[in-house]
């Protein structure tokens, strides 16, 4: 065993010590509530027992069933946390650059959404 720790140690924290992915572990670390809340709304919207999901597709809101608003939920909260993990990914990298994090975050949203790719129907 120590001879596994030595070999891995120092490679374990040359790796921790790389500026590109701490960047990368905060960045995703800002996104994680939103993965969390997003989670519970999955958890509640398939719960694997037979009862709850009957009676959660059977629930009616308005025009919508329980299943179908838990799933808007769900889907919101991870479809934002690509934009919170993109910021928070340019603010610490920024941040590790010694250069005004605000703007690498910025520049980094900005990147996104230009490299995003989008499909457009005529109507």
């Amino acid at each position: 065993m120590d001879k596994l720790e030595k070999l891995l140690m120092p490679l374990a924290s040359a790796i921790g010590k790389n500026k590109y992915l701490m960047a990368i572990r905060d960045g995703f670390l800002i996104s994680t509530p939103l993965l969390i809340v997003g989670s519970v709304f999955l958890l509640l919207a398939n719960f694997p027992i037979a009862a709850w999901t009957d009676f959660v597709e059977n629930c009616m809101i308005g025009d919508f069933s329980l299943a179908t608003l838990l799933s808007k939920q769900s889907d919101a909260t991870f479809t934002i946390m690509a934009i919170f993990a993109t910021m928070g990914i340019g603010y610490y990298f920024a941040r590790e650059m010694k250069t005004t994090p605000i703007f690498g975050a910025a520049v980094a949203l900005m990147s996104w959404f230009i490299l995003m790719p989008y499909n457009f129907t005529a109507k």
